[in-house]
């Protein structure tokens, strides 16, 4: 099983689109209210992008997209390195349905959305909300969006023959018990599927 920060980053990676909505929706409305310029290249108009580029959502972009690379060489880590053990399955079905609800929570801000200041105490306040539920979570059932848009893994609830519920997450499309043969443990209740 994965080590709590694992799990916990597992977990605050499914949350993650929330930055990618934050950064869009602030650098729309950034770039509705003013001109950009480029200026002659130097100290002071480097420092001087740097800020427009903070305003303009910059650093919530900027983190999303660290994200995916570090995502990346975690998973193959714990293809490589995670313990691999065999599984006897007695019912398998889609998890997916329960992705819908998720989408639409991320798609909703944009209906109507004030961005906020990228210093402001609302932003901390929200980041310390949003880390306190994603470590909360580590340990339960979760669905995560950002790994099944960005690395196309589907979930499955996966029912063992001892009577035991997991999440599995895998890239096959799993029909079959026959097709799950072994897992490696995420957390408590969530396991990956070792085939690629």
């Amino acid at each position: 099983m994965l080590s709590k920060p694992l799990q916990f980053y597992l977990v605050l990676i499914g949350f993650s689109p929330v930055a990618l909505v934050f950064g869009l929706v602030a650098g729309v409305d950034f770039l509705k209210h003013y001109d950009l310029h480029f200026l002659p290249i130097s100290k002071a108009s480097l420092l001087t992008g740097l800020d427009v580029f903070f305003q303009a959502g910059g650093l919530y972009l900027l983190s999303f997209i660290l994200l995916i690379p570090l995502t990346a060489l975690l998973l193959k880590a714990i293809r490589k390195n995670a313990e691999v053990r065999p599984i006897e399955t007695k019912s398998i079905k889609s998890y997916d349905f329960q992705m819908n609800t998720v989408y639409l929570s991320y798609i909703l801000p944009f209906a109507k959305f004030a961005p906020l200041e990228w210093k402001g105490i609302y932003t901390i306040a929200s980041l310390f909300i949003l880390l306190i539920i994603s470590w909360s979570n580590r340990r339960t059932y979760s669905t995560n969006v950002f790994l099944s848009v960005f690395f196309s893994y589907r979930h499955f609830e996966v029912q063992t023959r001892a009577e035991v519920t997991y999440i599995m997450m895998s890239k096959r499309h799993l029909i079959n018990t026959k097709d799950i043969r072994a897992y490696i443990k995420l957390a408590d209740f969530i396991i990956l599927d070792p085939e690629k």
